[in-house]
């Protein structure tokens, strides 16, 4: 085998490589399929984080109230049943130093019986403010119904 066609395999091997790492940190569950139905005395929260090159391959923890409740992977979204009321959204330390990289990111939010609310997590680059990384700016905002919608429908459930 000459040294080019060795370089082209070593090539070849090193884009596989990547997309697996990329793919293996992305969220894997069943794609979105619409809005919760939520009881009357009952409220929901939907976490989500669309997908984004930047930071992929780490991901945090989502906290409600204090409790962890699962891992927001790439392009994926978590789905909170909760009592009505005020409640507390963290999205902290992880696996591949997600911890001391991103500051605890924090979100309260009251949900109204029989609603649901939204968080969004956003990963940006380009900017050198926010977040904690230089270059990165990571937010975790409540979003409308609306907006959610729209980006929550090419998104995994986080399992």
């Amino acid at each position: 085998m000459g040294s080019r066609s060795l370089k082209r395999l070593e090539a070849v091997a090193c884009t596989l490589a990547a997309a697996l790492v990329v793919t293996g940190c992305s969220a894997t569950g069943p794609l979105f399929s619409g809005l919760p139905r939520v009881q009357s005395n009952e409220a929901a929260i939907i976490v989500y984080r669309p997908s984004c090159f930047t930071l992929s391959g780490a991901y945090p923890n989502v906290y409600l109230d204090g409790v962890k409740q699962a891992a927001l992977r790439n392009g994926g979204y978590v789905e909170l049943r909760v009592p009505p009321g005020e409640h507390v959204v963290e999205a902290k330390g992880s696996i591949l130093h997600w911890d001391g990289r991103v500051p605890v990111l924090t979100r309260r939010m009251r949900v109204e019986a029989a609603r649901i609310g939204f968080v969004r997590l956003t990963i940006a680059s380009g900017s050198s403010h926010g977040g904690g990384l230089l270059g990165v700016t990571v937010t975790l905002d409540a979003v409308s119904q609306e907006a959610a919608s729209r980006e929550l429908s090419s998104l995994r459930l986080c399992q």
